[in-house]
């Protein structure tokens, strides 16, 4: 049997399950002789359930995020502007790859990639109000993409025209 001063510093790990097998039987086997350390498990479990249960009932503050924002020397403002710039980003690489492919590929292929970027940013204006906490950028959002839409068609068409009219003589 192992003294109590050998085996004391293993309990923690031994109630964690992250000793070795053979250290694991010696800490057990000291355990069913040794009463004083059965009771120092016991009340180590007591301990662990006892914190697990007093932080279940912990809450965040409500003005968690804005101390963490603070804390971090950022406002809401500039995380949100940061949220749009990539929200306008995401918009600008989709509407060039949008005209590279319109301009490259068949009416067919135009079609479909004009479908998947319809889909994608009406995803994200779905997704756009939780992530900004205002309406009036949706809306502008909103007004962006159409101005977008109506700039590609009118680029597609004077392509198109170039193609297939002698422009300069």
């Amino acid at each position: 049997m192992q003294s109590c001063e050998f085996v004391e510093p293993m309990l923690s790990a031994y109630l964690d399950g992250k000793l070795a097998k053979d250290d694991k039987a010696r800490v057990e086997a000291h355990l069913a002789a040794c009463a004083r350390c059965r009771g120092l498990v016991h009340a180590m479990r007591d301990d662990e359930r006892a914190l697990v249960l007093w932080a279940r009932t912990l809450t965040a503050p409500v003005d968690m995020p804005m101390r963490v924002l603070n804390a971090l020397g950022l406002s809401r403002q500039e995380v949100q502007s940061r949220r749009l710039a990539y929200v306008y980003f995401a918009s600008l690489a989709l509407g060039v790859a949008f005209v590279l492919a319109a301009v490259n590929l068949p009416a067919a292929s135009a079609a479909a990639i004009l479908f998947h970027f319809a889909l994608a940013m009406v995803r994200a204006l779905f997704a756009l109000p939780w992530s900004v906490h205002a309406e009036w950028l949706v809306v502008l959002g909103a007004l962006s993409l159409i101005i977008l839409v109506l700039s590609l068609t009118c680029l597609r068409r004077a392509l198109h025209w170039t193609r297939s009219e002698v422009v300069w003589r």
